[in-house]
């Protein structure tokens, strides 16, 4: 990823001549705005543990509540802790503890100007989104069908072994 977001450094720090749809030229900053990708992808590039918010800071038990409190993650203490990799590896593993990320040595996205990686973050429209709407689905059919009814009509599908 760093290799393919290199270009983005020099650009976002000072600028290039963008044309828009109606052929005026501005002065733009590319960024890159967006990461897509599912939780251990999202947990990967922003050195959070596993049970952790990717996006802000939220208690682990009201992780997936749309009411719980997400807090923004200050985004310059982790760039500093990321940077201190140049003070060796213990000073470097302990900035990161402090920080609450791992210690990722050469995170991609590092060097990119403007960049906050939590704030890039999108939902993960296909386990997040899909996969609760079907349990919830599932917990409604229960509860007007019952349990026992919707075993038995599961264990009437044909054998399959790709499910």
């Amino acid at each position: 990823m760093s290799f393919v977001l290199e270009p983005l450094i020099p650009v976002g720090e000072k600028g290039m001549k963008v044309v828009s749809g109606d052929g005026v030229v501005h002065h733009g900053f590319p960024l890159h705005a967006i990461f897509v990708g599912d939780y251990p992808e999202q947990l990967l590039v922003t050195g959070q543990k596993n049970g952790e918010c990717p996006v802000g800071d939220v208690e682990k038990d009201k992780l997936g509540d749309l009411d719980a409190e997400c807090i923004p993650r200050d985004i310059l203490p982790i760039q500093q802790a990321s940077a201190s990799i140049g003070n060796g590896y213990d000073a470097f593993y302990k900035a990161c503890s402090a920080v609450g990320i791992k210690p990722i040595q050469n995170i991609f996205w590092r060097h990119l100007p403007n960049m906050n990686i939590h704030m890039c973050i999108t939902p993960d429209v296909l386990h997040q989104l899909f996969q609760g709407v079907i349990k919830h689905v599932f917990s409604w059919l229960k509860q007007v069908f019952g349990h026992e009814e919707i075993d038995a009509r599961c264990c009437r599908f044909p054998p399959n072994r790709n499910i």
